[in-house]
Order: C-alpha cells, then sequence, then structure tokens
C-alpha cells in the first residue's frame, strides 16, 4: 500500500485506547535517555509510534487503510553548551543529522521541488508518507522560557515559522471504487432525508403561524365585544 515500514519491529493489535498506552510506555521505556549539562534526562533519541487503522465498508466489503505517525523528537543540541562527549556525542550527532534532514525535507516540500530527500536519513525515510503526497501533518514546537535557551528557541521558532508554511496535497481516502461510490449514495441519501425532514418542518412551522394568527384575530374580536358589552 505504499506504507514505509523498519525491520526488526513487531506490530501489536490492539482494541482500546488503554492497549495503545501500554505499548507507548513499553517503547517509552526502553528509550535511551541520560544527564548532560543542559538536560538531566535528555532524550538520546527518537520516539515514533504509528498506528495503522483499517476499514472496511459493511455494505460492498471494499477495504481501506490508514496510519497515524506519533512522533516525539529528541531536541537538538548544541555541543558547546551540552558538554556531551563519547556516546552522547555520537547521538547528539545522529540528532542533529537527522533533524536536519527533516529541515531539508521541509524546505524541498516548501519550494516545490521534484526531488524530496526523503532518504537522507532514517527519521524522514520512516515518515515519508506522513510528510508529503496526500498526508496531513501537525508539528508542535516546544521552547524553553530560560533567558539562558534564547538562541535555541529562536532557532526553534524559525523553524516553525518555515514549516508552517509548507502546503501539502490534500488528503484524500485511500481505497476508493466501490466503498466512495457506496459513500456518496449514502450522503445522496442523507441530504435527501435531510431536505424533506426541513420541508416537514416548513410545513408544520407555517400551519402554526397560521393556527397563532387566527387564535390572536379570534382574541381581539372577543376583546372587542367586551368593550362593547
Amino acid at each position: 500500500d505504499g506504507m514505509v515500514f523498519t525491520t526488526n519491529t513487531r506490530w501489536s493489535e490492539v482494541s482500546s485506547v488503554e492497549e495503545v498506552w501500554a505499548l507507548l510506555e513499553h517503547a517509552a521505556s526502553a528509550r535511551s535517555r541520560a544527564s548532560t549539562s543542559m538536560n538531566e534526562r535528555s532524550s538520546r533519541s527518537h520516539l515514533v509510534l504509528s498506528v495503522r487503522v483499517e476499514l472496511a465498508h459493511r455494505a460492498s466489503g471494499a477495504r481501506s487503510c490508514g496510519r497515524l505517525n506519533l512522533v516525539d523528537l529528541a531536541g537538538s543540541e548544541r555541543v558547546a553548551r551540552s558538554n556531551a562527549s563519547g556516546e552522547r556525542l555520537k547521538e547528539a550527532q545522529h540528532i542533529n543529522k537527522s533533524l536536519a534532514a527533516l529541515a531539508d525535507v521541509f524546505a524541498a516540500l516548501l519550494a516545490k521541488n521534484a526531488h524530496v530527500p526523503y532518504r537522507n536519513s532514517k527519521l524522514t525515510y520512516l515518515l515519508q508518507d506522513s510528510l508529503g503526497g496526500d498526508s496531513k501533518t501537525l508539528m508542535i514546537v516546544n521552547v524553553s522560557p530560560s533567558e539562558a535557551d534564547a538562541a535555541e528557541s529562536v532557532s526553534s521558532l524559525m523553524f516553525a515559522s518555515r514549516v508552517a508554511r509548507v502546503e501539502l496535497g490534500r488528503a484524500s481516502k485511500r481505497g476508493g471504487g466501490a466503498a466512495d461510490t457506496a459513500t456518496a449514495v449514502e450522503l445522496a441519501r442523507t441530504s435527501r432525508t435531510l431536505k424533506e425532514q426541513a420541508e416537514e418542518l416548513g410545513v408544520v412551522k407555517e400551519r402554526l403561524l397560521k393556527s397563532e394568527r387566527a387564535a390572536k384575530a379570534q382574541r381581539e374580536e372577543l376583546d372587542a365585544a367586551l368593550a362593547r358589552a
């Protein structure tokens, strides 16, 4: 179906929100974290939760599927401030490289280039079906309230400003064919039903107005008769 998957991973079928949270907590527990001069519990890797949803049309049996990627990116890091060394330094380099590749992808999408460098990192390659085509993407950028982190905050906000100008294609439902036709028929039927109900309500409303006008006229006649008496 054109989706990208990683090797050495296991897909788990879930049937409730609680099961999704349990899987997320399990993944988070395996996430690499370490202390640096900037963050006592610094994330040393990205976290990606992929939710694959499959639907089957009751009438036609046609199937369609979609995928939701929830991503918690590790923050960009200035090694001069974090004082990372050894393994922490290698992790910081990999994090910054993948974030730079993500920025390159957004730059290419913003410029509407024919070639988008999704394959420049594992992160962008994994997320390519969420960063182009008929996908919809929402990014939330966190910044620090500390004055000492002003440079990083400004850099993050500038990145967010560029990303906000990226326009992706309008999302369309996968599957098509009989499922789309059946859905269109159902929508048309619902539309007709709503119109008929609206017309019926209009008729009832008009009858009520006539009844109110007749009752008012009768009250006025009665008041006039009482006044003459």
